[in-house]
């Protein structure tokens, strides 16, 4: 396909010239090029998990657009005489409730993609404390006499 191959050029292209600076011989840039082949196609990789892993958050969204049109023709036919409360309640729960699922939605997904999985390309991580709640501490004071 067209897709493949454009994908297969640039991949051979930054395989090729990526190693090229300033200084740097042409045969010599080629070369170190052609050495960091695997670390090329295992940054490839992560950076289209990362490519997917926006797109889930799009059609995150759209599943919350699909649960709102749901809910309207739910409602739908019971905005007329004595079925109107009813209606309104449909509305009111169901758009609360989907409105609940994408605000957690927004800090489940999106908070994640962005600290952990983004965070990697800046070469951050992510330390702390061990978490050792078995340990036995003990204080000790020391006196200057």
């Amino acid at each position: 396909t067209m897709v493949g191959t454009v994908v297969g050029v640039g991949f051979v292209l930054v395989v090729l010239f990526g190693a090229q600076g300033p200084g740097i011989p042409f045969g010599k840039g080629l070369a170190g090029g052609a050495a960091g082949l695997f670390t090329t196609f295992l940054n490839s990789i992560s950076a289209f998990s990362n490519i997917i892993s926006y797109i889930r958050l799009f059609a995150v969204g759209m599943a919350s657009l699909a649960i709102a049109q749901s809910f309207n023709s739910m409602a739908s036919g019971l905005l007329e005489g004595y079925a109107l409360p009813a209606g309104i309640l449909i509305l009111v729960i169901g758009h609360g409730l989907n409105l609940i699922m994408a605000l957690l939605s927004v800090v489940v997904h999106g908070v994640r993609l962005n600290l952990l999985e983004f965070s990697g390309q800046l070469g951050m991580e992510w330390t702390g404390f061990t978490y050792d709640p078995f340990r036995e501490t003990v204080e000790t004071s020391s006196q200057t006499l």
